[in-house]
């Protein structure tokens, strides 16, 4: 049924028997603007995609350091890129130069002809790398106690500042550290960060997304330039896209530090000190995590947590992170009345909840869990070593329940009490020796890497 109107009138069918030929039907045009590339202290190249089949088009770009939404006056620069006609798809590519440095910029695109105003589906905002040399302090940070023969790559490296630091004052960087920048060792590629937390009293705490992990690698941190905008390098660009949930636990509604940005709802938990910052206690309570479809994984997983029992156990099966983990879905925990941890996993070929762990992570003390299953095997490391290493395959059974922090199944069995914090969800397990890097870059993070004395350029 194809049904026609004009303003003011009623609607008519049209009838293909004898209006055959007079009509065509034109498929949704669509304009879909990518992240900007080739990203410089001045220039950077704006990207988008445009369907447009049977139809011509003019199509513009859009940029400035304000957003100016779908209002073609709003923006500073504009420039027209072409025409186009009758595109089933074309990517554009733009230059745009003469930008200034450590700056945000957002950009769209538009399409346009004598019928229709059509504007990209989002605005994208990017920021210009900072100059190392508009800097005037600057350290630089030798993770020296990384000695394998693996690159790990784009591993988010966790540096910790505080005046004991020969040199480092809070009094020379602006509140909340918004104007602190990192670079690789050649001073020459910038580094995306997210501040985890900031005291201006004691010790903050910064993950670096570091793109190649290697024996004995290096960074530079940069600060002093007075730029009061918070970073975009702050962001969830830090976590590559193999992680689909970073909870550190800062809150009891636990914040996602990833681009996906699934933050739970706490039933009950409340902020304590943690490993790392702030954790949070649980005591016959527990988190929520709502996106459920973000978690129905099959074929692999790896989950991790700094976890750490108070008052000895509450219950057998204690879980720390699960997916429902009765009858289907996964959970990391205790196995049954011991003091090993279990990774569970429904739907696969081995037992599910065996083997137990032999490490004994119910005495009190902070221990780092790492579960993973790779589709051909199932482990648990425990402070960095593997606990077991177990043969399985087949899919895990999904089901609708949400992601749990503290508790499994709807909440209300095998809660948790104690603490828990840095709370990851990944999509694929990493190797043996990216566990043990986190774990030693956690737990021993003044012994992990050395500074050099903060110095001025």
């Amino acid at each position: 049924n194809f049904w026609v109107t004009e303003p003011g009138q009623p609607e008519a069918r049209v009838n293909p028997s004898v209006q055959t030929g007079m009509w065509r039907y034109y498929g949704a045009t669509t304009l879909s603007n990518a992240p900007a590339s080739g990203i410089t202290t001045t220039s950077a190249v704006l990207n988008a995609t445009l369907m447009a089949a049977d139809e011509v088009y003019d199509v513009q770009v859009y940029w400035g350091t304000n957003n100016g939404g779908s209002t073609v006056g709003a923006w500073a620069n504009n420039a027209l890129i072409g025409s186009w006609t009758n595109m089933a798809w074309t990517n554009f590519t733009y230059d745009i130069s003469n930008l200034n440095p450590d700056t945000v910029y957002y950009c769209t695109f538009r399409a346009s002809n004598a019928l229709t105003n059509r504007w990209a589906d989002k605005v994208i905002s990017f920021r210009t790398d900072f100059l190392p040399s508009s800097y005037p302090y600057r350290m630089k940070i030798t993770f020296n106690g990384y000695d394998k023969d693996e690159t790990l790559t784009n591993f988010p490296a966790l540096v910790r500042f505080g005046e004991d630091l020969v040199g480092f004052q809070y009094g020379l960087i602006q509140p909340g550290g918004t104007d602190l920048r990192f670079s690789d060792s050649t001073q020459t590629m910038n580094l995306n960060h997210e501040i985890e937390g900031w005291n201006s009293n004691g010790s903050s705490y910064v993950w670096v997304r570091v793109p190649e992990f290697t024996n004995n690698c290096s960074i530079w941190a940069f600060w002093g330039s007075g730029n009061t905008n918070v970073s975009d390098y702050i962001s969830s660009a830090t976590w590559d896209t193999n992680f689909l949930g970073v909870w550190h636990m800062k809150e009891p509604n636990v914040i996602d530090s990833t681009s996906l940005k699934n933050i739970g709802t706490s039933l009950g938990n409340v902020d304590a000190l943690g490993k790392i910052g702030g954790a949070q206690r649980f005591n016959d309570n527990y988190a929520r995590i709502d996106n459920t479809a973000a978690f129905a994984l099959s074929n692999s997983i790896a989950v991790s947590a700094w976890v750490l029992v108070e008052g000895g156990w509450r219950t057998d099966w204690q879980a720390f992170v699960a997916k429902n983990g009765e009858g289907a879905g996964w959970t990391l925990r205790r196995h049954s009345n011991q003091n090993g941890g279990s990774m569970t996993l429904r739907g696969t070929v081995a037992n599910d909840d065996d083997p137990p762990g032999t490490a004994n992570i119910g005495d009190g003390q902070w221990h780092h869990m790492y579960g993973l299953y790779s589709g051909t095997i199932k482990c648990l490391y425990v402070d960095g070593r593997m606990d077991f290493n177990v043969p399985d395959s087949g899919p895990m059974s999904t089901d609708f329940r949400n992601v749990l922090i503290g508790s499994e199944v709807d909440g209300n069995t095998f809660r948790h009490r104690g603490l828990i914090d840095e709370v990851r969800i990944e999509s694929y397990p990493h190797s043996s020796n990216w566990i043990w890097a986190c774990y030693m870059n956690q737990s021993s993070i003044d012994s992990f890497y050395s500074y050099l004395p903060t110095f001025g350029i």
